[in-house]
């Protein structure tokens, strides 16, 4: 999904249509696979070697508040064709 973010500054005065608008990858968190000793040792999640793996935006929603939990169980509770 293609979205504007705050720091687009260059891009957010001229506003262009977001079809023409180039996409960023955004970490959405849904998973990590890491080897636990080498995480011990870095201290952080993000290591080298490192690769993406691309979801859909209903595979990306963040459930952080009581709002996208109630988002969350309206989506899970009808029959969507996702």
């Amino acid at each position: 999904m293609i979205k504007f973010y705050l720091d687009d500054i260059d891009i957010l005065l001229e506003r262009p249509m977001t079809q023409n608008k180039s996409s960023k990858l955004y970490e959405v968190g849904c998973f990590w696979c890491v080897k636990s000793s080498k995480f011990k040792k870095v201290k952080n999640r993000i290591m080298k070697p490192y690769q993406y793996i691309l979801v859909d935006e209903y595979s990306a929603l963040d459930i952080d508040t009581k709002k996208g939990m109630s988002i969350v169980e309206l989506l899970l509770s009808k029959e969507y064709e996702l």
